[in-house]
Parts: structure tokens; C-alpha cells; sequence
């Protein structure tokens, strides 16, 4: 059961914990070690006991530091330079916590905060206490409601939560968020038993684990109380509760009508985001707190309904004020500015894909509509694509129920209520698996990801169970032969609306001299077929430029492109080829007898100065 209020956590359920999650650590580190073992034993066997031992330690040292414990993600941070009025806030606040000194205050671009520590070269040496502050959240509290924020932070370590604390996390993250995916055929001994292992046990562990989580929040929570800032703390929450609740109900909305008239993402995002936010009134503020309460518990949640603290620190919830100053601009004065547009920029970065998938899924769904006027099928999905609310769902419904034997709808109308965060959407999508086999893949990863961000182990376990196993069996449909048969047959076109704006998104982009799209039929596997789009496009070398231009990085840009001018149960199946590499002959002189698979013309010549032909 998760406590409701700071209260001793039982020291039965302590050491059950403790013991799960050790025995979890050890069977990952066995995992992790098997080809270190095997390679120890052939060295023993092949160079005798002193250099088979040595080989053996090395590799357990290598083993280690490549498993050092590191709960955060640090690639995108940036270290705020000391001096700082926000460097004398935290070292005041931690004087008065009895918290140990922070060596680094970190800014990211995530609407939260956290206090944690980095590990060194090696466990146990050169670790560094941080506190993580995201540019968003000090945009959206003032000064005072920050400085609580940072004492609940400080609070952990102060209360000792750190060890404990950042371990659970650790395996929360490392198992949890990383390793609750579908088996595969591609993957490797070691990872297939990673996924066999998390899949059965991590669901529990993470229940177990929230009600720790959940005692550590309330104890912080009571620092922040003890220097009296119970009150800012409450009116922080307030606000990302406020700011939750506008994004899901408002603003997403707009978003959609954003990312179907551009595939870039506006530069005033960020201003008009905070400018709805501030502009709430009580009536909104009501509102966000029944969605919050609303909202279902997930297995990986850590921190308490904001309802459930404000009692615990008897504060009474009220609307928050929004200040004309916020806590960025008050503690970092006239660096403010530039860390802002940098975050910006970070953000724009990171997100543009999404946006640009986005923007062609909508793109695609509208443009079919307007092609087929008279089809009350796509005019519906059309409108269910740009808005959640029940007006507009309603159309899409009312189809269903007039053609409940098309899969495509009931898929389509099964997405749509899981968006709109209805769950009668399940339904709708275990409809179209029976209306179709073809739609099993993609409905089951949406009911998956449904039952993941709940808090029911049996319905994880068994959505997961399930989406692995219609994985195994998508995967039987691409045979040895399908490259080679991409070589030789009859390839078809993408439609002409796909194909159009598939040829827009792709023309633009200079990392790219050349693409192809065709389709073919898969092998019969029971009576079923599935049609497969092979994507074959080629890389320019000279113009990968920035780390997001690798070869891997671009398949992935282009497989989220397709995937979103593409219909649920069609199959993909992407190459990528460099331009140093050789370009199959074979494959050239298919698809110049298929002209309508050409998506890039290519501006660079084939083969020059080249032996090997890839086959």
C-alpha cells in the first residue's frame, strides 16, 4: 500500500525491497558478464592461470565501470558557472537542512528539479552531489516558490535518501523505463534474457518500489516545511499541476493545428506555452486539480498526488499568482536571457523530428480527406486527428457504428480515445485485431503503452507478453530473400498522395542524394500477407555533418517519416547507403524500370572508383 502521509516506512517492507532489488542487480551484473566469463574461461585454458586471471580482472574492472551507477542523463546539461545569486541561495538553504555542500548546479531542459549524485571513474570515488534545475520550471515559478523547490531537493540529502534512494532509481531506470520492450529476433542472448528477466519481475518491483518513493517525496517535502516554506512548495506544485492540466487540455490542441499548417516548430512556442499558463483562472485551477486527482496512479510514479502533500504539510490549495518576475530572472539576472534562447535552441533541436513526423502524419490524414470529399470514413478520421474533444470524436464514432467490420476504424477510433485518455479505446483496438491480424503490431504497442502508464502488473505482463509475440511473428513475413526479390520484381508505387508528400519532406534535405520507395507483397504465412514499403535512400557523406547526422540516427528519421504517410498494418523495411559504399547494380537497373519509386533524384554518380559490389 503507498502511504498517504510521512509516516515510518515498515522495516519488513524495507528489507523486502532491498532484497528484490539486489537480487535483480545481481542477475543484470551475471547478464551483463556472461561474455566477460566466457572469454576468462578461454583464457585460462588457452595462456594459463596468471594471464587468465589477469585478462579476467581486467575484464571484470571494465564490466564495472561500464555498469557505474549514473541515474541521469547528462549529455544534454550545461553546468551554471558559480557566483551566482542562485549558488548563495543553495548553499544557505543546505547550511540550514544539514544537507552536504552541492559541487554543481546543473540546467536542463525538463519541467522539474532533482538533487542526486554523479558517480566518479569507479564507485565510491569522485562522486559529485547535484542539483538539477530545468530552465522551464524556473521560468514558471518565482523566486520564492524556487527556493522551496530546491529545499524538498535538499531535503533528500539531508533526510539520507541518497543512497538508498538513487540505487532503487537506478534499477528503475536501467530495468524499468529501458528494458520493458518487446522481445526480438535481433536481439542478442544477453539482451533477450534482460527483456525475458524485466519483463517478469520489474512490473513488481516497480509497484514495490513507488511506496519508498512515495515516503522519500514526503520527507523532503517536510524539510522544506522545516524553513518554513510549506506554502511555496504547495503554490510550485500548484503551478505544474496548472501547467499539466493547460497542456494536455489546451494547448495540445493548438499544437496539432501548429504542426499541420508547418513541419517546423514555431519560435514563439515558448512564450505563448507560459502566457496560457499564467492567464488560468480559479475556475482552471479547480479543474487541473480533479484532473490530477483524476488521473491514474502508473507503475513507475514516484511523488504523491499533490493533494494527498498539501495535507501531509497542512496547506490549504489555492490558485497560484503569477509573478511579473520569475525565479530565472531573479536569481540569475542578466545571464537570464541567453540561457533561455539556449534552451530554446536545445529544445528545437531535440524535438524537430517529432514535430516533422507529426506534421506529415496530419498532413497525410487531411489531404486524403480532401482528396475523397464524398468518404465520410476519412472526413471523420480527419477530424478526430486535430482534436480530442468529444464534438470532435463523434463523427469517427458514429462511422464505427455504422461499419463495425472496418478494421481501419475501429483501429483508428481505438487511437483516438486512448489520446483523449479513454479507455474504451482498448476495445475498439482488440476489435481490429480480430477484424484484421494485420493490425495486431500496432494496436498491441498502443494498448501496451496504455497498461504500462497504469498501475495494473497483470495487465503489463500479459499486454507485453502478447505484443512479443505478434513481433515474432510480423518478423516471420521479412524472408532472406526480400532484398534480392527487391532487385528483381515488380516494385509499386507509394499512392500519389503519400508519395507526394513524402518526396516534400525529403527533397529539402542536402544529407540526402537520392531515395527510393517501393512496395512488395510478403510471403503467404497461414493465408496472411502483409504489403512490405522498401525504403532504400543514400547518405551524402559530405554533408554529415552533426552528431545527429550517423547513418543510424537518418534510418530513424526516415523510418518516422514513412511510418507516418503510411497505413497500420503495412510493413517497412529501410536501408541506408553511403555514398563511399557500393550501390548494388542490380537494385539500379529495378528501380530505373520503375520510375514511380523515385522519391530523390540522386546528383552523384553510382559506383565510381569502386571493387565490391554490396549484394
Amino acid at each position: 500500500m503507498l502511504p498517504t502521509q510521512s509516516q515510518s516506512f515498515p522495516t519488513g517492507q524495507k528489507i523486502k525491497l532491498i532484497l528484490l532489488a539486489g537480487l535483480i542487480e545481481i542477475f543484470y551484473l551475471l547478464l551483463a558478464a556472461i561474455p566477460a566469463l566466457l572469454i576468462s574461461a578461454f583464457s585460462l585454458f588457452l595462456y594459463g592461470p596468471k594471464i587468465g586471471l589477469l585478462i579476467a580482472c581486467a575484464l571484470l574492472i571494465g564490466i564495472i565501470w561500464l555498469l557505474r551507477p549514473d541515474p541521469m542523463d547528462e549529455r544534454h546539461e550545461v553546468v551554471l558557472t558559480p557566483a551566482s545569486d542562485l549558488h548563495a541561495l543553495v548553499a544557505s538553504l543546505a547550511a540550514k537542512l544539514d544537507a552536504p555542500p552541492i559541487h554543481d548546479i546543473i540546467l536542463t531542459d525538463d519541467l522539474n528539479a532533482a538533487a542526486y549524485v554523479a558517480p566518479g571513474l569507479f564507485p565510491g570515488l569522485g562522486a559529485r552531489r547535484k542539483l538539477m534545475l530545468g530552465v522551464p520550471l524556473m521560468h514558471l515559478l518565482d523566486a520564492d516558490e524556487l527556493k522551496a523547490v530546491i529545499a524538498h531537493e535538499l531535503g533528500h540529502f539531508s533526510r539520507k535518501h541518497s543512497h538508498m534512494g538513487h540505487w532503487l532509481y537506478r534499477i528503475r531506470i536501467k530495468w524499468g523505463l529501458n528494458l520493458l520492450t518487446p522481445l526480438h529476433d535481433e536481439d542478442g542472448i544477453i539482451e533477450g534474457n534482460q527483456k525475458l528477466l524485466a519483463q517478469r519481475f520489474i512490473p513488481y518491483f516497480l509497484e514495490q518500489s513507488s511506496a519508498w518513493s512515495y515516503q522519500c517525496e514526503y520527507e523532503a517535502d517536510a524539510s522544506a516545511q522545516s524553513v518554513g516554506l510549506a506554502q511555496p512548495l504547495v503554490s510550485a506544485l500548484a503551478k505544474m499541476e496548472v501547467h499539466a492540466y493547460v497542456w494536455q487540455q489546451q494547448i495540445d490542441e493548438r499544437l496539432r493545428q501548429w504542426q499541420l499548417q508547418s513541419e517546423h516548430v514555431p519560435d514563439d512556442l515558448f512564450s505563448h506555452i507560459f502566457q496560457t499558463v499564467s492567464q488560468q483562472t480559479s475556475t482552471a485551477f479547480q479543474a487541473a486539480l480533479i484532473y490530477a486527482e483524476q488521473r491514474p496512479r502508473r507503475l513507475y510514479d514516484t511523488h504523491p498526488p499533490i493533494q494527498q502533500r498539501a495535507k501531509a504539510l497542512n496547506v490549504n490549495l489555492a490558485a497560484p499568482g503569477f509573478a511579473d518576475r520569475c525565479a530565472g530572472e531573479a536569481l540569475l539576472n542578466a545571464h537570464w536571457a541567453e540561457i533561455q534562447d539556449a534552451h530554446r535552441t536545445r529544445w528545437l533541436a531535440t524535438h524537430r523530428d517529432n514535430w516533422r513526423f507529426a506534421h506529415c502524419h496530419l498532413q497525410w490524414l487531411q489531404n486524403q480527406a480532401a482528396q475523397n470529399p464524398e468518404d465520410r470514413r476519412l472526413q471523420a478520421i480527419a477530424a478526430a486527428s486535430l482534436s480530442h474533444a468529444p464534438t470532435a470524436l463523434a463523427p469517427l464514432q458514429a462511422v464505427v457504428a455504422q461499419q463495425p467490420d472496418d478494421a481501419y476504424l475501429q483501429y483508428m477510433l481505438g487511437s483516438a480515445l486512448l489520446e483523449s485518455e479513454d479507455e474504451k479505446g482498448l476495445q475498439h483496438l482488440q476489435l481490429s485485431i480480430q477484424l484484421n491480424k494485420g493490425m495486431a503490431l500496432p494496436a498491441l504497442r498502443l494498448i501496451t503503452n496504455w497498461h504500462i502508464g497504469r498501475n495494473s502488473i497483470a495487465l503489463v505482463t500479459r499486454s507485453l507478453t502478447r505484443l512479443a509475440a505478434a513481433s515474432r511473428w510480423v518478423d516471420g513475413f521479412f524472408d532472406d530473400d526480400l532484398w534480392k526479390r527487391f532487385c528483381t520484381e515488380p516494385l509499386q508505387p507509394l499512392p500519389q498522395a503519400s508519395r507526394t508528400l513524402f518526396a516534400r519532406t525529403m527533397e529539402g534535405d542536402a544529407r540526402i542524394d537520392g531515395c527510393w520507395v517501393g512496395s512488395l507483397q510478403s510471403k503467404d504465412i497461414g493465408g496472411m500477407r502483409f504489403t512490405i514499403n522498401m525504403v532504400v535512400f543514400r547518405l551524402d557523406n559530405s554533408n554529415l555533418q552533426s552528431p545527429g547526422d550517423s547513418e543510424d540516427e537518418m534510418r530513424a528519421l526516415v523510418t518516422g517519416l514513412m511510418r507516418a504517410i503510411s497505413p497500420p498494418d503495412e510493413l517497412l523495411h529501410v536501408k541506408a547507403v553511403l555514398f563511399s559504399e557500393p550501390f548494388n547494380p542490380n537494385l539500379l537497373q529495378n528501380l530505373d524500370k520503375h520510375p514511380g519509386v523515385c522519391i530523390v533524384r540522386p546528383k552523384l554518380p553510382f559506383n565510381q572508383n569502386l571493387v565490391m559490389v554490396d549484394l
